[in-house]
């Protein structure tokens, strides 16, 4: 279990589905530091796309635009706004090198994610993604591998939230464990 992190900057990937992935693993990280410390702040990085509707969460403190794709000092501004809020810890849920050297630059005490595309040298703690293939519900394209006429949920086969919720879980204790 991971001291009390009670200021927590969130790094969640640029892809507008993949960051609603992640709002089970937010909800997650709210509740177990709220019951477990009384108290918690979320503070996220999304597209420009994300921002409002993420700003408006319960569970999020704030909510920053990093605009990479269209603006070049985006890396430094981004940088900044998360080194001001000064968090404890960086739950980064982007599997990209940049995710993790955002939160690296800005001097994140901790920071946790998975350790993919050469960047676990970046992280202080790092999670395996949950083995197997993975699905986001959809059928794949034609020439994929599995039927396309039907959702496939196999029992083998996983959904990416449920590696989100790896890394919330390695940030904030279970509020229902007893150890």
């Amino acid at each position: 279990m991971f001291p009390n992190f009670s200021r927590v900057v969130a790094i969640l990937p640029k892809n507008v589905g993949d960051s609603l992935f992640a709002v089970p693993a937010l909800r997650y990280i709210a509740a177990a530091q709220k019951a477990a410390f009384g108290r918690i702040e979320i503070h996220v990085t999304v597209s420009p796309a994300m921002r409002d509707l993420f700003a408006a969460q319960e569970f999020v403190t704030s909510a920053f635009a990093d605009d990479e794709r269209t603006d070049p000092r985006a890396f430094f501004q981004t940088r900044e706004r998360i080194a001001s809020v000064r968090p404890k810890c960086a739950a980064i849920f982007s599997g990209a090198f940049r995710a993790a050297f955002l939160a690296f630059a800005a001097r994140v005490p901790a920071r946790v994610g998975f350790p993919t595309d050469k960047r676990s040298h970046l992280l202080t703690h790092s999670v395996p993604r949950v083995p197997g293939p993975y699905t986001d519900g959809w059928p794949d394209p034609p020439g994929r591998g599995r039927s396309t006429d039907r959702l496939v949920l196999d029992a083998g086969i996983r959904h990416l939230v449920h590696s989100l919720l790896r890394v919330a879980r390695a940030v904030a204790p279970s509020p229902f464990d007893e150890s």
